[in-house]
């Protein structure tokens, strides 16, 4: 078992609080994944719901990392069996939140599913003809132009940008999509 960092200062701040709800916002690589697993480790061993704690992140990567890492934490101060203790947590970001609850709670949303890469990729390949898609790659390629349209709408989705203002043609192919 891999040893865990001891915290200190506004780290463990972090871990031990208590009283309201916290976000931890900081750089890269500054050890915010440690502290949101130290300290939903924290909450379990002192038997809080784990239905109670949600822990949001920025991307499904980094969602990925923080149920490993809190897996590990867990596992580290309560043993195997502690994991049993997880059922229930949530960790995700938000978009994936938003959309559980609406398929808990809004009927027409039961259905529906999140499209992962492949299926996004072949969802704009069989609409590239009415979205006129090409016109973002000099050379006219499809997926080189699916590639470059997905790169632009993560940008204005990550930056908050207004898509009415994005330059064309992307901004009448994202108004379309």
């Amino acid at each position: 078992m891999t040893d865990v960092p001891i915290l200190e200062g506004d780290a463990l701040a972090a871990v031990k609080h208590r009283g309201s709800h916290l976000q931890i916002i900081a750089s890269a690589g500054s050890g915010k994944t440690e502290v949101v697993a130290q300290r939903v480790a924290d909450l379990v061993s002192e038997k809080v719901d784990p239905r109670s704690i949600v822990a949001f992140t920025f991307t499904e990567r980094a969602a990925q990392e923080l149920k490993n890492r809190i897996a590990l934490r867990v596992e580290h101060r309560n043993g195997r069996a502690g994991l049993d203790a997880l059922s229930g947590l949530f960790v995700g970001t938000i978009h994936s939140y938003c959309f559980r609850l609406l398929q808990q709670y809004v009927p027409r949303y039961e259905t529906y599913d999140v499209l992962d890469d492949n299926q996004l990729t072949a969802f704009l390949s069989r609409e590239a003809n009415r979205l006129e898609i090409r016109q973002l790659d000099s050379r006219n390629r499809v997926f080189a132009s699916i590639a470059a349209f997905l790169q632009s709408v993560e940008v204005v989705e990550n930056e908050l940008l207004d898509p009415a203002l994005a330059p064309e043609p992307f901004r009448t192919i994202l108004l379309a999509y």
